[in-house]
């Protein structure tokens, strides 16, 4: 799913990690995917910059794994979620992007993506 909108990268990215952890979810882990991108990028041989600004957000949604009734292993699988928050030259997008999450007739992990959806 990709979503764009207007304004500045860093209040875009803010506003984000304040929605994530607003629901009681815990980011485990901030990829610098620009900088990443530029470290990288020449040694693949490239010669454009991709990204002006981007950052990904990993997190779980805590039930996922452990419960009181003894989790739901299997759903270790379907994780973890990433946001991506990024800007690409020459344009004032700022893009916010996730992927969809899976379908499935298991109805414990059912449950899993309609929670996540309301997040």
């Amino acid at each position: 799913m990709l979503f764009k909108t207007q304004g500045d990268f860093q209040y875009v990215r803010d506003s984000v990690e304040s929605a994530i952890e607003g629901k009681g979810l815990k980011i485990n882990h901030t990829n610098l995917i620009a900088g990443m991108l530029e470290r990288t990028g020449k040694d693949l041989g490239m010669t454009k910059q991709i990204l002006t600004n981007g950052e990904q957000f990993e997190f779980w949604q805590r039930d996922d794994l452990a419960r009181d009734d003894g989790g739901r292993p299997h759903a270790s699988s379907c994780g973890p979620y990433i946001i991506s928050i990024y800007t690409v030259p020459g344009d004032a997008t700022v893009y916010v992007a996730y992927r969809k999450p899976i379908t499935t007739s298991n109805p414990a992990l059912k449950r899993r993506w309609t929670i996540s959806r309301s997040c």
